[in-house]
């Protein structure tokens, strides 16, 4: 490289600097300097070879950069996907809280459970009881989720339990929310 040549320096300044992660990326042992700046007879690389290997290099961050991006919105796709709620919104119907309570109570059996009544459609008071449709809930089901779900008999505040639980299928006339297990 000529001493007096600014952009011969600029490039070898950028490959350098991307040459050590890069490097490190594939499992190549790491050195401080660029060592590769000479070609395998000893004569120094040309501009134009350093432009190839910093294009190359550029692209190969650039694609891991692309591949963790791609992966983060598969994965974050997946998990919205996962816990997703059949109704439009749900506003100020549930609570974040009564939510993961609902959708626990649906992961230990496995089965959608459904919100209806004055709770999903938005008109529930501070009394109000809990509507719950869960299709096939038999009394070993049951046993398992009672107590977990938001309505659900406390002894510590002494208050009773306030649920109704429907066997049948939802009525998709009135409103409803649907929360899938995890």
């Amino acid at each position: 490289m000529s001493e007096g040549n600014y952009l011969e320096k600029v490039i070898y300044g950028v490959i350098n600097d991307l040459y050590t992660p890069v490097q490190f990326l594939m499992g190549r042992s790491v050195n401080c300097e660029f060592a590769n700046m000479r070609n395998l007879n000893g004569t120094s690389k040309t501009t134009q070879e350093a432009a190839i290997g910093f294009a190359s290099s550029a692209f190969l961050v650039y694609d891991i950069a692309l591949r963790s991006v791609i992966t983060g919105l598969e994965m974050t796709s997946n998990a919205v996907r996962a816990s997703s709620v059949s109704a439009e919104t749900t506003g100020n119907l549930l609570s974040h809280g009564d939510y993961l309570r609902i959708q626990n109570a649906a992961t230990r059996i496995r089965k959608p459970i459904t919100v209806v009544g004055s709770r999903a459609s938005g008109k529930a008071g501070a009394y109000s009881d809990w509507d719950y449709v869960i299709e096939g809930l038999n009394r070993k089901s049951w046993s398992k989720i009672k107590n977990s779900l938001p309505g659900s008999r406390s002894l510590l505040d002494n208050t009773p339990r306030n649920i109704d639980i429907f066997k049948g299928s939802v009525d998709t006339s009135k409103p409803y929310i649907t929360i899938y297990p995890r």
